[in-house]
């Protein structure tokens, strides 16, 4: 059996999939490719994401910041991680 990373269920709400992964670290990554990774705080109903000691990374994956508290718009998330396996 391969080793496949956790993904979510199509059937399943992703909000409701977001809200368990609260106080976790998780990975956002954006249509244009910057990954931002911190602590999920909040996602509302549009998927706006709340993070927490905040950091961006570029494509290449060097860190270009740190924030303390940055939030993303929702439409502009291509999907959220947790570890190695895809939430949303």
């Amino acid at each position: 059996m391969q080793n496949q990373p956790y993904q979510v269920n199509s059937g399943k709400r992703p909000m409701q999939e977001l809200q368990k992964y609260i106080d976790k670290t998780v990975k956002v990554k954006l249509k244009s490719s910057t990954v931002f990774k911190g602590v999920l705080v909040r996602v509302d109903v549009y998927m706006n994401t709340y993070l927490t000691n905040a950091e961006e990374y570029d494509e290449a994956g060097r860190m270009v910041a740190s924030y303390g508290d940055v939030i993303i718009r929702g439409n502009n998330i291509l999907y959220v991680s947790f570890g190695d396996g895809l939430l949303i």
